[in-house]
């Protein structure tokens, strides 16, 4: 079916490149909106053979990459910003508006250390508050300081929980997108 072909040039640059720059630009966030999430699930499902050797690979460290966004109007209209609003709001959050941005993300990076930190041999957590109530295990799992290295803009720490062990739910209170876990099981 052609909603699960992979190009081979795309395929092989997952498996072989020693890096990829990804500059998101969209121009319509919703451009998918009238299409059948059916036909969006196959097409998903047919690039998780991009999506293996691009994991294997970065933890292996033979894959380098960054992805960034550029501030567009589509962004800054999801965002209920006018563009310069928006550009403003990236460009903070890149730290690329302080006078040394290097040392900002040192700063960033040491701060969030002391929460990876914390979190290593922890079996469980638990999000509570008025938009969600939600348990996960992230027993064993290792835990990822995202500090400017890869992601543009940053700052997050990646937990990677157990994908059987989610339960409960989350109310979102801004248009947002929906994947579902690999095995096509939403957790309640």
């Amino acid at each position: 079916m052609q909603l699960r072909h992979v190009p081979q040039p795309t395929q092989y640059i997952y498996e072989n490149y020693d890096g990829r720059i990804a500059i998101l630009a969209e121009e319509n966030t919703r451009q998918l909106s009238g299409a059948d999430p059916a036909r969006q699930r196959i097409r998903a499902e047919g690039r998780q053979v991009l999506f293996k050797p691009f994991m294997e690979r970065s933890a292996a460290g033979t894959f380098r990459w960054v992805g960034t966004q550029f501030p567009t109007q589509a962004y800054a209209q999801d965002a209920d910003m006018s563009l310069a609003d928006y550009e403003d709001f990236v460009y903070s959050a890149c730290h690329v508006d302080k006078a040394d941005p290097v040392t900002e993300w040192r700063n960033v990076s040491r701060a969030q250390q002391r929460f990876v930190d914390y979190l290593v041999g922890k079996r469980k957590v638990r999000v509570v508050g008025p938009n969600a109530d939600l348990t996960l295990s992230i027993d064993g799992r290792t835990f990822i300081n995202s500090d400017g290295h890869r992601n543009m803009p940053c700052g997050e720490i990646f937990p990677f929980p157990v994908e059987v062990s989610v339960n409960g739910w989350v109310r979102f209170t801004y248009p947002c997108h929906l994947q579902r876990p690999r095995s096509g099981r939403a957790s309640s």
